[in-house]
C-alpha cells in the first residue's frame, strides 16, 4: 500500500511537471480593456447639460444598441483597416469580448491577442468606431448622443494566459485527488 502511494504521488508530480513545461511553451497572450459610458447631452447657451433622468431608460436602449454594434463585422472590419491589420472581421471578433451590465450605460471592450501593443490599439479603436455610430435618439438638433471614453485601454504588462504555475498546481490537485481515490478503492475492493 505504501509503495503504491509512493507511486502515485511520483506520476502527480510528473503529470504536474508536464503540464508547468507545455504551459510555459505557449504563446502568452495578453488583454487590454476599454470602458465607454452612453450619455447624451443637450445644449444650450452654447453649453453641453445633461439629459434629465427621466430618458434613462432611452439611454439604456442606446447602450445595449451601442454595446450589439460594438461586435459587429461592420465595426470590426473598419477597425482593422483604420489599424492595417491583416485579418478578418471574425478573426477579430473572437479575440474581443463585449461586455455591459443591464444596469448600467457602461460598456466594456476586452481584446485578447499576443502582442499587448495591438490588444490595446484594437480595444480603443472599437470603442472609437463603435462610438461614431450611436444611434441619436434625440428628437432635436439641441441634442446629441455619445458614447464617451470612460477609460482607454493600456498596454497590459502581464500575460493573460498562459498562467504555468496555476495550471501546474491544479494538474497536481487533481492527479493526487483520483490518485488517492483509486487507491482508497482499491483498499474497499481488496477488503471485501
Amino acid at each position: 500500500m505504501r509503495r503504491l502511494l509512493l507511486w502515485a504521488i511520483a506520476a502527480s508530480l510528473l503529470v504536474s511537471a508536464v503540464v508547468t513545461t507545455v504551459s510555459l511553451l505557449q504563446t502568452p497572450k495578453y488583454e487590454a480593456s476599454a470602458v465607454r459610458l452612453v450619455d447624451a447631452q443637450v445644449k444650450s447657451d452654447g453649453r453641453p447639460h445633461p439629459i434629465p433622468t427621466t430618458t434613462f431608460g432611452t439611454l439604456e436602449h442606446v447602450a445595449r444598441k451601442t454595446a450589439v454594434a460594438s461586435g459587429s463585422r461592420p465595426v470590426a472590419a473598419e477597425t482593422i483597416r483604420r489599424l492595417g491589420l491583416e485579418m478578418s472581421p471574425d478573426k477579430l471578433l473572437d479575440n474581443l469580448t463585449v461586455d455591459r451590465n443591464e444596469d448600467s450605460l457602461f460598456i466594456q471592450l476586452t481584446y485578447t491577442d499576443t502582442d499587448p501593443r495591438r490588444a490595446q490599439d484594437v480595444a480603443n479603436t472599437v470603442g472609437q468606431v463603435a462610438s461614431e455610430r450611436v444611434p441619436d435618439v434625440c428628437e432635436t438638433q439641441a441634442c446629441h448622443t455619445t458614447a464617451i471614453v470612460f477609460k482607454k485601454a493600456q498596454p497590459p504588462t502581464t500575460p493573460a494566459s498562459p498562467k504555468p504555475l496555476r495550471n501546474g498546481l491544479l494538474a497536481l490537485v487533481a492527479t493526487l485527488s483520483l490518485s488517492t481515490a483509486l487507491i482508497a478503492a482499491r483498499a474497499y475492493l481488496r477488503g471485501s
